[in-house]
């Protein structure tokens, strides 16, 4: 096999796998994830609010819109690659777009900033993981800013032995307010994490192609 013919094997791998354990799996659970992803975790709210008036945010990963309401000054639009949950952000009057983060529909140097919450690490392979990054960079303006977030390996309530890893995603369950013993196990079984459970990127966006986040946790 030559090494563009291995080359694409991988990539058709790799869409596979995204396709059936994200895409697939994110289509199916919308309702449920929707309902459950309301709270704004306050590192990313706080990267919002210090944004100039007036600058022009791109969400990227955007789900059901739960930030695209944050700060009235700026103008937001968000993507996402879920038909469903941008259809629960349009419900709420947010401009959102389908899109997938490896081909955004946007000119290069559009946007003041931009946001990937917990998007990056759904891509299967490093050098996906690469495009998403440099097509984030692209449509940046020089002297952008940029926050991303990725699960942490170290977590509070679990315990990866590799980096990756597929994790199932449990149906939130109603409980009572004298139920908290199952309510706490039913949290760890459970795909819901918080702001302590990622790890947080800026970048400035220097140039086109050698924005490198630093670890800002």
């Amino acid at each position: 096999m030559s090494p563009e013919e291995s080359r694409k094997e991988r990539e058709a791998r790799s869409l596979a796998l995204e396709r059936a354990y994200v895409h697939d799996v994110y289509d199916q659970i919308s309702a449920h994830f929707s309902s459950a992803r309301y709270r704004a975790w306050p590192r990313v709210r706080q990267f919002l609010t210090d944004l100039e008036p007036g600058a022009f945010v791109a969400d990227v990963g955007c789900g059901n819109g739960k930030y695209l309401h944050i700060n009235q000054q700026v103008f937001k639009v968000g993507v996402d690659r879920c038909f469903n949950l941008t259809g629960a952000a349009r419900e709420r009057d947010h401009e959102v777009m389908v899109s997938d983060n490896l081909a955004l529909p946007f000119r290069d140097e559009s946007f003041d900033a931009a946001l990937s919450i917990a998007v990056i690490h759904h891509f299967a392979t490093t050098e996906r993981r690469v495009r998403a990054l440099r097509e984030l960079a692209r449509i940046l303006k020089i002297g952008g800013r940029l926050m991303i977030s990725v699960w942490a390996m170290e977590q509070r309530h679990r315990k990866f032995e590799s980096q990756d890893v597929l994790v199932p995603w449990h149906r939130p369950e109603q409980s009572s307010s004298d139920d908290k013993a199952s309510s706490v196990e039913r949290d760890l079984n459970s795909t819901t994490t918080d702001d302590d459970d990622v790890l947080h990127y800026h970048a400035h966006n220097h140039s086109d192609s050698d924005s490198c986040p630093s670890n800002s946790r």
